[in-house]
């Protein structure tokens, strides 16, 4: 009963009200385990014998074989039944199970791709993050190593300035010492 999965929801009411796929299922069964002459005729006799009874809720799939000796033929007529239709208002609520399935398994498809891409997006700001990191780490071991080398050159300097200045207090002290000793000598 695949038609009735897009029916409209006024027909599948009207047929579960009705009890249709029950009586369908139990003329079906009855045709295929009776096998009649005339399988019109049977189908007149038991929907007149349906008529007359008038209670369609308790109407089951075996309810229209004649000969009740016929268990095992019934029980296989009955699975074929069931394939055919479906369990008791299956058919009916089928295609609401199709979309409740497809409804959750795309929620959860779409849940999951949601929390990859943030994944994706927190692991590419955070690589992004390591890399500011890195490079303001690169950058200041750059400039004090630029740093260090302007203070060596300098350090260089100032002693080299020191030395000379040393030295030419040095020569300016002998130099004094010189006159001051011929100062001294001459008085």
């Amino acid at each position: 009963m695949a038609s009735l999965q897009n029916a409209d929801p006024a027909l599948r009411e009207y047929i579960l009200k009705h009890s249709l796929t029950q009586i369908f299922q139990a003329l079906l069964t009855g045709l295929c385990v009776s096998c009649p002459e005339s399988p019109l005729h049977f189908l007149e006799r038991k929907i007149v014998s349906i008529q007359e009874n008038r209670d369609t809720a308790e109407i089951d799939w075996h309810t229209c074989v004649d000969d009740p000796e016929q268990v095992a033929v019934t029980s296989l007529a009955g699975s074929m039944v069931h394939d055919i239709f479906g369990k008791r208002d299956d058919t009916l609520f089928l295609s609401h199970l199709f979309e409740k399935a497809y409804s959750c398994y795309r929620i959860r498809l779409t849940n999951m791709c949601f929390k990859a891409w943030k994944r994706f997006i927190w692991n590419k700001r955070k690589e992004a993050r390591e890399l500011t990191l890195k490079m303001e780490t690169a950058e200041r071991h750059y400039i004090q190593r630029g740093l260090r080398v302007a203070l060596c050159k300098w350090v260089e300097w100032v002693q080299v300035c020191k030395r000379r200045q040393n030295d030419a207090m040095k020569k300016i002290q002998r130099v004094w010492n010189a006159i001051h000793c011929k100062i001294v000598i001459s008085a």
